[in-house]
């Protein structure tokens, strides 16, 4: 997954007084990369039973819609967590956000 940064996306940057110098700012506060957050939303996560490789197996799943930079626009992203390993999947489809993971 190439290296991105998210951002808050249900905050707006806090606008800037009168007087100040400079325009407001555009997005809100960074969140990190996915892996950062990937150990601080494990903790969050929910259990699911999935078939998965053909088995009834259980993995840990968490949903949230944050701002891509890149894209200039809001994006669901859904981390799986399975043992040791780990995947964090997005869409910017704006029908399925807001639904839980």
């Amino acid at each position: 997954m190439p290296k991105t940064s998210f951002r808050k996306n249900s905050d707006s940057p806090k606008k800037r007084k009168p007087k100040q110098r400079g325009r407001n700012k555009k997005y809100a506060q960074r969140l990190g990369s996915a892996t950062d957050m990937a150990k601080t939303v494990q903790q969050e996560a929910r259990f699911y039973n999935v078939n998965l490789y053909g088995k009834q197996r259980e993995v840990s799943a968490y949903s949230r819609v944050v701002m891509l930079k890149t894209l200039k626009r809001p994006v669901q992203v859904v981390w799986v967590f399975r043992r040791t390993q780990w995947i964090a999947l997005f869409t910017t489809d704006a029908e399925n956000q807001g639904n839980g993971a």
